[in-house]
C-alpha cells in the first residue's frame, strides 16, 4: 500500500502555501478528488523515482565528503530524506564504537560534561547530562550533524529501571 501523504511534492506544496490558503482550496476541491491527486503524485514520485534521485542530490551537496571516499560509500533509505554509511568492514560494536566517539567529540568540544549509563543494549552507548545543558547538547550535535548525517530522537526524563 503507498502512502499518498508521504509524497515530497505533497509534502512541498504543505511547507510552500500557507495553511489559510490550502483550508480555503480545500473548501472547494472535493475530498475523493484531493484524495485521487495525492495518490497519482505519489505513484508517479514512486514509479520514476523522484524521490530517490531529489535525496541524491541533497545528500551529495550537503556531504560531499562522503561520497568519494572508497570506504564509506552513501546509501539511501526509503523512508524520508536519511541516509546511512555503508562500512564493508563494520560491526554492530564497531559502529557502537563509532557513534561514541561521534558523540563524545561533539560534547568535548562544546565543553558539556557529560558520563557515560549503562544502555539497555550492549550496542547502544548512553550518556547522562545536566538539565541546564540540554540545550548546548543540541547544539552540538546539531553542529556534528552538519559534518556527517546524524539523527537525533529525543529522550525521555523518566528514570529507567536497572
Amino acid at each position: 500500500m503507498i502512502n499518498p501523504e508521504a509524497s515530497s511534492l505533497v509534502a512541498a506544496y504543505r511547507t510552500l502555501l500557507p495553511d489559510s490558503l490550502r483550508r480555503s482550496r480545500a473548501r472547494r476541491v472535493p475530498s475523493r478528488l484531493r484524495a485521487l491527486v495525492k495518490r497519482v503524485l505519489r505513484r508517479l514520485q514512486v514509479g520514476l523515482g523522484l524521490g530517490r534521485v531529489l535525496r541524491t542530490r541533497r545528500a551529495r551537496r550537503r556531504w560531499p565528503h562522503l561520497f568519494d571516499r572508497g570506504e564509506r560509500l552513501a546509501a539511501l533509505l526509503d523512508r524520508g530524506a536519511q541516509i546511512a554509511l555503508v562500512r564493508p568492514t563494520a560491526s554492530p560494536l564497531g559502529l557502537r564504537e563509532a557513534n561514541l566517539e561521534l558523540v563524545v567529540t561533539a560534547l568535548e568540544a562544546a565543553g558539556v560534561d557529560y558520563f557515560a549509563v549503562r544502555a539497555a543494549s550492549d550496542f547502544r552507548a548512553c550518556f547522562a547530562v545536566r538539565a541546564e545543558d540540554r540545550a548546548r547538547v543540541t547544539d552540538a550535535l546539531a553542529a556534528a550533524g552538519r559534518q556527517c548525517p546524524l539523527y537525533l530522537a529525543p529522550g525521555t526524563d523518566a528514570p529507567r529501571p536497572l
